[in-house]
């Protein structure tokens, strides 16, 4: 199931990582691995200085997170606008 729909209601064909990297291009996502368990991040680019964007417990909720963060940036901005 998408949690992508369009103006309709009606589910689009779209993952989260589809959508970030259509803004962000050289997004990825890496796993990072802790004594307690693995947890992935989004990263605005390979770079090793890149902004953190996302993270989550698998990769499809990394790549939603950083969505979600995106998202909320623009209504932000808008807001101060």
């Amino acid at each position: 199931m998408t949690a992508y729909v369009n103006i309709h209601g009606q589910p689009l064909d779209v993952s989260a990582k589809d959508a970030v990297r259509a803004i962000v291009p050289e997004a990825i996502a890496k796993r990072q691995s802790l004594t307690r368990g693995d947890f992935w991040k989004v990263w605005r680019s390979g770079h090793p200085q890149a902004a953190l964007i996302g993270t989550g417990a698998n990769e499809e909720s990394a790549w939603r997170d950083a969505w979600s963060r995106m998202l909320a940036d623009d209504v932000a901005k808008e807001r101060a606008a």
